[in-house]
């Protein structure tokens, strides 16, 4: 939670449907048995937003924390993303070329590394700017990891979620932001 407590995973989930009645209904059912009541201490709200005009994907986190002593501590969360960061389409192909083209050339540059420690032998680490250049390729190899790995997550947990399942999208839409 935000009050630096951390709540373990029971509790209780309660799936909304998108249209208007069934949401009604569920919440007015939730109203009448009372689940919220003096005993609960959080309430998180999550939910998948989707504007078609502009192409964006944005992920809703709320929650309310009941305090001790009456007061409450509210929280937002909001991750925007554009579809094709997390989905592929030609777009995000199209998004992703001057990327691959850049990758092929740090490929080259790590084999051309490759070959001068191998033409150099031991001599080649008793340069500094050779680690500095090693360095330098690793950072870029898990630059172009971590921007793939959005596109991967999504492909397994599948995008959007079925009707009546929530499936918690937090980790790739932090990681499309990075």
């Amino acid at each position: 939670g935000r009050s630096s407590v951390w709540y373990p995973g029971s509790g209780y989930i309660i799936i909304i449907e998108p249209d208007t009645d069934s949401a009604e209904s569920r919440l007015k059912y939730l109203q009448e048995e009372r689940w919220i009541d003096l005993s609960t201490r959080v309430l998180f709200l999550d939910f998948i937003v989707y504007s078609p005009n502009v192409g964006f994907v944005t992920l809703v986190k709320l929650s309310v924390e009941f305090r001790p002593g009456g007061s409450a501590l509210t929280f937002v969360l909001l991750r925007s993303v554009d579809i094709n960061q997390i989905l592929w389409t030609p777009d995000s192909t199209k998004d992703l070329l001057p990327e691959a083209l850049l990758l092929v050339m740090v490929i080259m540059y790590i084999m051309y590394e490759l070959w001068d420690m191998w033409r150099t032998g031991p001599l080649y680490l008793l340069n500094g700017w050779h680690h500095l250049a090693l360095l330098n390729y690793i950072i870029f190899l898990a630059g172009f990891g971590m921007r793939l790995t959005p596109y991967a997550e999504i492909r397994e947990l599948g995008f959007p979620p079925p009707p009546g399942q929530y499936i918690n999208y937090d980790h790739t839409f932090w990681a499309s932001q990075q």
